[in-house]
């Protein structure tokens, strides 16, 4: 999940400009053709819905202490638990929608709802400072 990575790396940088807890996210496959090569998938390349359902915990790849001196995190279980599941706002940037495609796999397999969508048009630290002012959690695509 190599987008996944470097989408991390913005999420870390947007939680320390924002002052905010980072919730330590699950990583999802997403190329078929290689799906077969991860623990849990079918033997054989396939499209088949079992893929779907595919999910690897943050500690599979990093280290949760280590990245816990550079910025607050919270895992995600915990996370749930003290949100009840909900995500205030969930913020897309640069993205022409501005429902819940941007974040729909995500939210279901981290077993997540979100309460309002909303999308900036480029990267602007202050309209997404603003936008996220309110909410208590909110998630950050790009």
């Amino acid at each position: 999940p190599n987008n996944q990575y470097l989408q991390f790396r913005v999420a870390i940088a947007k939680a320390r400009a924002l002052n905010r807890t980072l919730v330590l996210p699950l990583w999802l496959p997403h190329n078929p053709k290689f799906l077969h090569l991860h623990p849990g998938a079918p033997p054989e390349p396939s499209r088949d819905r079992a893929t779907a359902l595919l999910s690897f915990p943050f500690a599979s790849t990093f280290d949760a202490s280590h990245l816990a001196k550079f910025v607050r995190t919270i895992d995600l279980p915990a996370f749930r638990t003290l949100s009840d599941g909900r995500l205030d706002l969930c913020l897309s940037v640069g993205s022409s929608h501005d429902d819940d495609s941007g974040f729909r796999d995500y939210l279901r397999l981290s077993a997540l709802s979100c309460s309002r969508f909303a999308t900036v048009d480029k990267p602007d630290e202050g309209r997404e400072r603003a936008a996220a002012a309110h909410a208590r959690s909110f998630g950050y695509h790009s």
